[in-house]
C-alpha cells in the first residue's frame, strides 16, 4: 500500500464516521421533534378538555377547623379599680 492509498483509506474512514454521526444527529433531531409534537398534543388535549369540564369542589370532604376561643377581655382602668375595691385577688 502506498502513502496515497493509506491517506485515501483514512479519509474514507473519517468521511464514513462523520456521515454516520450526521445521520444519528438527524434521527435524534427528528425524534426530538416527534416527542415535542406529542407533548404539545397532550397539552392541547388537556387544554380543550378543561374547557368542557368543571371541577366540583363539593366532591372533596374535609373536617371543618374548630374556631379558636375568644381572647380574654382586656382589662380597663374601670375594671381594675372595681376589682381593687371588691378585694379581688385576680389583678
Amino acid at each position: 500500500m502506498t502513502k496515497s492509498d493509506t491517506n485515501k483509506a483514512i479519509a474514507s474512514a473519517v468521511e464514513k464516521k462523520v456521515g454516520e454521526k450526521m445521520e444519528a444527529m438527524e434521527k435524534e433531531k427528528i425524534s426530538g421533534n416527534e416527542t415535542e409534537a406529542y407533548i404539545m398534543s397532550l397539552f392541547q388535549k388537556f387544554a380543550t378538555a378543561g374547557n368542557t369540564k368543571k371541577v366540583k369542589i363539593s366532591d372533596v370532604t374535609t373536617s371543618e377547623p374548630t374556631p379558636a376561643p375568644p381572647p380574654p377581655p382586656t382589662p380597663t382602668l374601670k375594671s381594675i379599680i372595681e376589682r381593687a375595691k371588691n378585694g379581688s385577688q385576680n389583678i
